[in-house]
């Protein structure tokens, strides 16, 4: 079974919303870029489902998408491949320690701030669950007693 899961695309020069999109949901996914156009994910079910969806949103927005999977023969090479991978994940990791960092920094001072959509702290905010009302906190305090 071939080792790489390949989307290869062309997207109309108008709407730039959805350049815009796809390259985020490439992003999003882990997709690394082998050319303009040609994004390649190793191989697996779900970084099929992945590419499927994304290929489907191009060709809705009035482009084409092709779904392949590949094997490389020659260059690139299954480790330049790899190390490709290690550079953008450890970019992606550089940037959450970066803003990790700041919101450290910034409770050590007691300076609070609300953070923005793509920050650290906004993605974890919006993890968690919903607080406690103290109605609820003592119902399930009440079903514990009984």
């Amino acid at each position: 079974m071939p080792r790489w899961c390949l989307l290869i695309h062309q997207l109309p020069p108008k709407p730039l919303y959805l350049r815009a999109r796809i390259r985020q949901r490439l992003a999003r996914v882990g997709a690394v870029a082998l050319k303009n156009s040609v994004y390649v994910l190793p191989q697996s079910e779900s970084s099929v489902e992945d590419l499927q969806w994304i290929a489907e949103e191009a060709v809705a927005g009035g482009g084409e998408a092709f779904l392949c999977m590949a094997d490389f023969l020659g260059r690139p090479t299954e480790e330049d491949l790899e190390e490709r991978f290690r550079r953008q994940s450890g970019a992606d990791y550089e940037e959450l320690a970066v803003q990790a960092r700041e919101l450290l920094r910034q409770a050590r001072r007691g300076g609070a701030r609300v953070p923005a959509e793509g920050d650290l702290a906004y993605r974890t905010r919006r993890r968690r669950p919903p607080p406690r009302t103290a109605a609820s906190a003592a119902g399930s305090w009440r079903s514990s007693r009984a």
